[in-house]
């Protein structure tokens, strides 16, 4: 849900956001208290600087709020924590997204240095713990390797470069757009390699989104020896596989490669790709529900999951007719229809402005400490804080 100074943009106040305003500021002079709005805007280009996020306490009732491109790249770099809980409270940019050729991955503007992400070699650790995206997009992620796309090298680039034995790592509610990640062995828009246990939920690469490789994956590129459940995802992203010289190979989808003997617990529903398979490989043994593809990517796979045209994933009739994707539908149905393509109804930008009813609720994210204030997200939330009086040192 957006927040209400998202609407606020210098010379286009609307009358009703402009007495809210008002009101708050009346509220501002006689409250006791502390407490900070969550704000859309101000988001920032990141500048290549890590900081450790310093809102949350990193526990699931109050999970890090990641603000900023630098509290992002932090909490990647350094590999999370286990048992720990990060919250995207804004659109993160890791580039300027106008500068940057995202098909090709060459500048556009021949004055910008292009910001580069991390890969798992001596650079980012592997990442345990949860990342909710909460509705936000990622924009601007880019790695772009040449030097070796083949077998013999051992490294991978994604948001999360790599997941290692032993290490769970959680994804949901979140999109990446406008990126592109080309590396040696293993390249990902949201996993590079998987040797651990990964859950996705509700996660989305765009179609501005370019990923190359020899094992390569719109969620996961690699998944060597670990486990995944994946529920509710789709990819717009073009993915390309090819070997150390450059001969096509057939390892990409929504999962690009599969090794291991885990795979037979692992589970993937309810997801498309518009652009190629689910995954090419032949040996996924795991449970699976509800798949559509552009591609089969092989004989095996073509038993599993629906081949569909392109044109049969997209308009509003795309989640109830029966020659379509009707087992995305349904009354629990994490997606919503559009005249394109169907997207995630988190992702539903047509249900960002939700006028008071005059209810009240209390604030459920934070501890009211200086560390970890109350985030306010709703109006109900304001009523409630206000009406209530706040608290001494709150």
């Amino acid at each position: 849900m957006k927040k209400l100074f998202d609407r606020v943009k210098l010379g286009k106040l609307s009358a009703g956001t402009l007495s809210v305003l008002l009101a708050v500021s009346v509220i501002l002079t006689t409250f006791s208290g502390l407490f900070i709005f969550a704000d859309g805007t101000g988001n920032a280009v990141w500048t290549g600087d890590e900081k450790q996020p310093d809102t949350g306490l990193g526990t699931e009732d109050s999970p890090y709020i990641i603000d900023e491109a630098s509290e992002l790249a932090y909490v990647v770099k350094n590999g999370g924590g286990a048992n720990t809980y990060y919250k995207l409270g804004k659109d993160i940019y890791l580039n300027e997204i106008d500068k940057v050729n995202w098909t090709d991955g060459t500048a556009a503007d021949a004055d910008y240095t292009i910001n580069v992400w991390y890969k798992n070699t001596n650079v980012a650790a592997s990442f345990k713990g949860t990342l909710d995206g909460d509705g936000h997009v990622i924009y601007g992620l880019y790695h772009k390797d040449t030097a070796n796309t083949g077998w013999n090298a051992t490294n991978a680039s994604a948001l999360i470069p790599l997941v290692e034995s032993g290490n769970t790592a959680v994804i949901k509610n979140l999109g990446i757009e406008s990126s592109y990640v080309q590396y040696r062995r293993a390249a990902g828009a949201f996993v590079g390699t998987n040797k651990g246990t990964v859950t996705m939920d509700k996660c989305y690469a765009g179609e501005d989104v370019t990923l190359k490789g020899c094992m390569v994956g719109s969620l996961i590129g690699h998944v060597n020896g670990g486990t995944f459940n994946v529920t509710n995802c789709y990819s717009l992203a073009t993915t390309t596989s090819s070997d150390a010289s450059g001969n096509a190979k057939n390892q990409s989808g929504l999962i690009g490669d599969l090794s291991g003997d885990g795979l037979s617990g692992s589970t993937i529903k309810f997801c498309y790709n518009a652009k190629g398979a689910i995954t090419t490989k032949n040996n996924f043994a795991g449970t699976y529900e509800a798949l559509y593809a552009t591609e089969a990517g092989s004989t095996v796979n073509a038993e599993k999951f629906t081949v569909l045209t392109a044109d049969k994933m997209q308009g509003l009739t795309a989640l109830t007719a029966e020659d379509m994707m009707v087992g995305l539908g349904g009354e629990n149905s994490a997606f919503t229809a559009t005249a394109e393509y169907p997207i995630l109804t988190i992702f539903d930008k047509n249900d960002e402005i939700t006028v008071w009813q005059g209810d009240e609720i209390a604030p459920s994210t934070g501890n009211g400490t200086q560390e970890s204030p109350y985030i306010i997200y709703e109006a109900s939330e304001l009523a409630y804080v206000v009406k209530n009086g706040g608290g001494a040192n709150t």
